[in-house]
């Protein structure tokens, strides 16, 4: 029997905000292979369900002086350069990353851990 059930199918039956309601309190969550409608579908929910990640990406930067003031000879030709940090938010899990999972591989939260895990699946005999 197939279980799976989209977020538009569960908001139907329950409502919009009825259904985000219940999906987001159930104890224990498995995220497995969604898809994407239009406006992001199941995909898109599951993906805001896992949450963001923040991340420091490295920029690098480099300068010269003036060319103007180097013709003038009030200037050097030296060059710095250098590395700022950039701290940003993203998702942890893309929605494009869901729609792309492996049969039986996804990501898992129990309710005594707010932690989500990347899972697989191991089928058991029939």
């Amino acid at each position: 029997m197939n279980r799976s059930r989209s977020i538009a199918q569960v908001s139907s039956t329950y409502g919009d905000g009825d259904a985000q309601t219940i999906v987001e309190n159930c104890g224990n969550t498995l995220v497995l292979r969604c898809s994407a409608s239009e406006g992001g579908g199941t995909a898109k929910f599951a993906s805001q369900l896992i949450g963001d990640r923040e991340m420091i990406r490295p920029e690098r930067f480099q300068s010269t002086s003036d060319p103007a003031l180097l013709s003038l000879g009030r200037g050097s030709s030296n060059v710095s350069r250098g590395v700022s940090y950039r701290r940003m938010t993203e998702a942890a899990v893309m929605p494009s990353q869901i729609e792309q999972l492996p049969d039986l591989a996804g990501y898992f939260k129990r309710a005594s851990n707010p932690a989500w895990l990347r899972v697989r699946l191991i089928p058991g005999p029939a």
